[in-house]
């Protein structure tokens, strides 16, 4: 498209690019949205409903392969199953039971919920990684892949985990309004209350971490488009995000969460408007130390990527090293607006620098992965 727009001829060049529109170029729009079991609506019955959802399931080879794909990979970057090896495990009694039944769906009724020996929400969520797996997947066909995706991610039946998988497939769009679904549903059943609050304290720990998951992909999302955070009015579950650590303690799913938190904070910020000059930098001054107090207390190989012994440390750095570096430019970006403030020229030139590291840490993150191309944020942030 830039090519086309340079090029300084008749606007066919760029008839040829965009075609009719634009907007799917950028992910605006869903123009070749596919339902491979479009039938499925027509049934009024649950059992013929949920006997069509589980026609899709591939076989145990493809199911371990994408799920194995999807752990490697994806779950890296954004552990969105809380418990990965428990469902693993789940994941591989459903599969055998499957077997053991001659591939026949029991008799499901709404008081059992039995499928395969689990339930209908756990489905949901083993369509949500097959969908991630399939996606990290680099099949020889990618239309082929792009289909498998598109009919995984038709399974998902509550939305777990399901957003990402949608905008990398270019539905942004509908991936803002999943992740809006999926936030007011978690507050719907008290995921964002304090973990104090719950049963058990091993419950209390895995609905919090669930209910970080959804802060995660929230404020990342918010402040790359500048849209207020539906998590943003809401207290965090996690006491101790603010907290003191040792120097080289910090985990990346740590670190994270401290970038997160950090983010609705300076989205909270934005929201009151800052008078002075003298203030925005005092502004800036104040998460930028935040930040790089952050970076102080990381794990060796977050800062350092000679420190890494396997890929994941590799994709834990890299990865970090975006988020972290998109956000101090976001964080600077207010100074490129008043240039003629000679006092502000370090901060813009840690504005411009940020950018450089954003990129760097783009192309570092995809020597290690090459599916880091099929990421939809990682590509925006780029």
């Amino acid at each position: 498209m830039a090519l086309a727009l340079g090029s300084g001829t008749d606007g066919g060049a760029m008839q040829n690019v965009v075609g009719n529109s634009v907007l799917p170029l950028f992910g605006l729009d869903n123009e070749s949205a596919t339902y491979p079991f479009t039938d499925l609506w027509g049934l009024t019955d649950t059992p013929s409903r949920v006997k069509e959802v589980c026609k899709l399931i591939p076989s145990d080879a493809d199911c371990f392969q994408h799920l194995r794909h999807y752990r490697d990979n994806a779950h890296v970057l954004y552990p969105a199953v809380v418990r990965i090896d428990r469902f693993e495990t789940e994941m591989s009694r459903f599969l055998v039971t499957r077997s053991s039944r001659g591939a026949q769906v029991t008799a499901f009724s709404e008081q059992s919920s039995d499928i395969y020996g689990q339930i209908v929400h756990w489905l949901s969520l083993f369509f949500a990684c097959l969908a991630s797996g399939c996606h990290v997947l680099c099949l020889r066909v990618f239309a082929d892949k792009q289909s498998s995706v598109k009919a995984y991610a038709c399974g998902l039946s509550v939305p777990v985990g399901g957003e990402n998988v949608i905008a990398n497939s270019m539905n942004a769009g509908v991936a803002w309004s999943l992740l809006g679904l999926t936030t007011r549903l978690a507050q719907t059943i008290g995921l964002h209350e304090p973990a104090e609050s719950s049963a058990s304290p091993d419950e209390g720990r895995f609905r919090e971490e669930i209910w970080w998951q959804i802060v995660w992909q929230d404020s990342l999302l918010s402040i790359l488009f500048d849209r207020p955070p539906a998590t943003s009015t809401i207290a965090t579950t996690w006491p101790h995000h603010n907290s003191s650590h040792d120097s080289g303690t910090l985990s990346y799913s740590h670190c994270m969460k401290r970038l997160c938190a950090a983010i609705l904070d300076i989205v909270r910020d934005r929201s009151v408007s800052v008078g002075s000059s003298q203030e925005e930098v005092s502004l800036i001054t104040k998460h930028r130390d935040r930040l790089t107090a952050l970076v102080a207390q990381a794990v060796p190989h977050l800062t350092d990527v000679s420190a890494s012994r396997c890929m994941k440390d590799q994709l834990e750095h890299w990865n970090l090293s975006l988020h972290l570096s998109y956000v101090m430019f976001d964080l600077h970006r207010a100074t490129l607006q008043n240039q003629a403030d000679t006092a502000l020229g370090h901060l813009r030139d840690a504005c411009a620098d940020s950018l450089a590291s954003t990129v760097h840490a783009y192309l570092g993150l995809q020597n290690v992965s090459s599916t880091t191309r099929t990421s939809w944020i990682a590509t925006q942030r780029a």
